[in-house]
């Protein structure tokens, strides 16, 4: 086998070595300090499709609301689905008095 061959066999394995490194899930201190860290908006990963909104809101100079809202079309769907699915019971109901 040719030297330039082994060299790149040596440095293929040491790329797999790495992404394999990569991956694994952090051990001991680590792994309890990542799990106490919430995930963040910014952390999270997105939707290709993903809807988001914020607003913030002060009163005065003491009181400030801030609110985020992200969603998916699927999640959209799913919710009016499930809208549906209440009201019509409902209006059927209110019909037959």
């Amino acid at each position: 086998m040719g030297e330039k061959k082994k060299q790149r066999l040596a440095e293929a394995e040491a790329a797999k070595t790495l992404a394999t490194i990569a991956d694994t899930p952090p051990h001991g201190d680590e792994a309890t300090e990542a799990a106490a860290v919430p995930p963040t908006a910014e952390s999270v990963p997105t939707h290709p499709e993903e809807l988001r909104a914020s607003v913030t809101l002060r009163i005065g100079d003491k009181i400030s609301l801030s609110a985020t809202a992200r969603a998916t079309p699927a999640g959209l769907v799913a919710s009016a689905l499930i809208v549906t699915a209440a009201m019509v019971p409902l209006i059927w109901i209110t019909r037959r008095r």
